[in-house]
């Protein structure tokens, strides 16, 4: 390439460059105007000061320019008990619906807290076989207190109501004496038995006061010696003497 005599170098020097570029730079600085931030509500609850633009990224609720973060700014989620499995067990922790779902947990419902262990395990649950109120026989899944509480036939934890129900066994009325009186159940033989009471026999009931103690009198018999004798004794339990029973009351 040749130049004339007395010409200028078409090609700037680089420090001219540079300068001309800072110069541009601090121009366009100058002039531009900052990006105005404000109180950004975030789904957790929690308040952040961020641009309207990142507000909308972490998927918050802009409060608008200039505005501050303060106790009352973001209204907090309703929050709940949730229950999940962690590597130790079951865990309980307060936290919201969504986070309890987002974690696979069992959510307990709005307002609770774990400080009554609401992650215990249910009780265990079994067939059930129980005469309903109407005389039918019926069978449900239920706890053993439960059937229990419904006079039923419990088939043990796990068991179901595939099977129908066997018929009811017997029941009669039966005597339990205790604490110096005497009541009348209805019960089976063997539950009269358990109790340590006297069964009147498979369907008697106590509506005529079969536990009243029966009728006595004089009984006049001999006894194994050869002797007359007079015991107050019942019509039956003379007759188990041979004896003469006088009537009752006699």
């Amino acid at each position: 390439m040749t130049c004339c005599s007395g010409c200028r170098s078409r090609i700037a020097p680089t420090s001219l460059i540079i300068a001309s570029l800072f110069s541009l730079f601090s121009a366009i600085t100058a002039n531009a105007q900052p990006v105005p931030v404000g109180a950004c509500c975030l789904p957790s609850g929690q308040c952040v000061v961020v641009t309207e633009r990142m507000c909308a990224e972490m998927r918050g609720s802009y409060r608008g320019d200039n505005t501050q973060c303060a106790n009352d700014t973001c209204p907090q989620p309703v929050r709940g008990a949730c229950c999940f499995n962690s590597p130790t067990g079951t865990r309980c922790e307060v936290v919201t619906a969504d986070q309890c779902r987002a974690a696979g947990g069992e959510y307990r419902g709005d307002g609770t807290n774990c400080t009554n262990s609401p992650c215990t395990p249910p009780p265990a649950t079994g067939g059930c076989c129980f005469t309903a109120p109407d005389g039918t026989r019926r069978c449900e899944i239920l706890t053993a207190a439960q059937c229990a509480e419904r006079g039923g036939n419990y088939r043990g934890n796990g068991s179901n109501c595939n099977e129908p129900c066997a018929p009811p066994p017997p029941t009669g009325a039966c005597c339990i004496t205790a604490g110096g009186t005497t009541r009348c159940e209805m019960r089976t033989q063997a539950g009269c038995t358990e109790v340590g009471g006297t069964y009147r026999g498979d369907g008697t009931s106590c509506a005529n006061n079969p536990c009243a103690p029966p009728a006595t009198g004089g009984c006049c018999f001999t006894d194994p010696t050869g002797t007359r004798r007079c015991e107050i004794l019942t019509a039956a339990q003379c007759a188990e003497r041979g004896g003469n029973y006088r009537g009752n009351g006699s």
